[in-house]
């Protein structure tokens, strides 16, 4: 029953706290080898249940493999403490990618939820990359659509936590990662929602927090900005509802290709754009547009074409997104 609400949750914390239910009822903490846990689990679970786990295994294994590398069965990083910083979609899959070679891994995100809604179209080599470590038993209708092949960031987080949780990632959320001490002695300290300060030893350090991030900035590292192009970005979420937008097909147009479809948005609700694609969320309708500022001022949106883009009118941006939608 544990195990089923672990698949069955839908964010992070309640996959975490559920997953260390699963574990104390098994007497096992992490870290835990998943050998050991399949052992003890998986004769416990019906087939359906039990995929995940039959995936992973299969997966350590290379049981389907034409040339297996032997990486994981050797565990090259067995010796090796990981800090991966970062939950995001390339933090949680290199936290897996450490696990299966044998590390010990430490998963650290400010975050305490998951909760980005836009989208992101994945290659097929993606697909089938998250199939085979179980994908389709923790989200049954995982590329198997016929159109775009996109999932959202917050979905494909919590896919990955799990199949990392799994595995025996240690995860830490709502905890900040810093680096504290002198230049001649610098330490990795992790601080909870009580500013608690705990020293966290490790051997590989993965910074996967983005420019944002307070680690790389001790190492020395920079961000430039190598080129730039003025364009205007707009995503609208519009949440599900039983009504006619459930119709809507996925779409992804440029104005040279749909003049028509374009004219008239322009003509009628004032959406002056260069292109608007639509998907289709487990959760919500997704449009990323890109509209001409001419257009965002004969909107109400900004005041004039120069307008920064932090001057915009929020209410008339979103009725403008919504006339678009509509």
């Amino acid at each position: 029953e544990c195990f089923r609400e672990f698949l069955d949750a839908t964010d992070a914390l309640d996959s975490v706290n559920a997953f260390r239910r699963v574990l104390q009822s098994l007497s096992l903490a992490c870290p835990f080898d998943f050998r050991a846990l399949n052992a003890v689990l998986r004769p416990q679970l019906d087939r359906r249940l039990g995929g995940l786990l039959d995936c992973i295994s299969q997966k350590l294994a290379e049981t389907q493999v034409k040339a297996p590398h032997n990486r994981y069965t050797s565990a090259p990083l067995a010796t090796v403490a990981a800090v991966v910083c970062g939950a995001g979609p390339v933090g949680l899959r290199t936290a897996i990618e450490l696990r299966a070679l044998g590390a010990e891994v430490s998963v650290y995100d400010k975050r305490a939820q998951f909760s980005r809604l836009n989208r992101l179209k994945l290659w097929e080599w993606v697909k089938f990359d998250l199939i085979s470590w179980g994908a389709r038993h923790i989200m049954p209708k995982f590329g198997a659509g016929a159109g775009h092949l996109h999932i959202g960031i917050r979905q494909l987080q919590l896919l990955l936590l799990k199949v990392s949780l799994v595995l025996g990632v240690n995860m830490h959320l709502g905890v900040v990662l810093s680096q504290e001490g002198s230049d001649q002695e610098q330490l990795l300290v992790a601080r909870g929602p009580a500013d608690e300060a705990t020293f966290v030893p490790f051997d590989v350090l993965v910074e996967a927090g983005g420019p944002s991030s307070l680690v790389w900035q001790a190492a020395g590292f920079t961000f430039d900005v190598v080129g730039t192009a003025q364009a205007t970005g707009l995503v609208a979420n519009f949440q599900r509802q039983p009504g006619p937008g459930e119709e809507l097909k996925e779409f992804s147009w440029a104005r040279q290709f749909n003049r028509d479809l374009f004219d008239r948005l322009k003509h009628d609700v004032l959406a002056d754009l260069e292109n608007i694609v639509y998907l289709r969320g487990e959760e919500a309708h997704y449009f990323v547009m890109t509209p001409k500022r001419q257009g965002l001022v004969a909107a109400g949106v900004l005041h004039e074409p120069i307008s920064p883009l932090t001057a915009a009118d929020g209410e008339a941006l979103r009725s403008h997104a919504r006339a678009i939608a509509g």
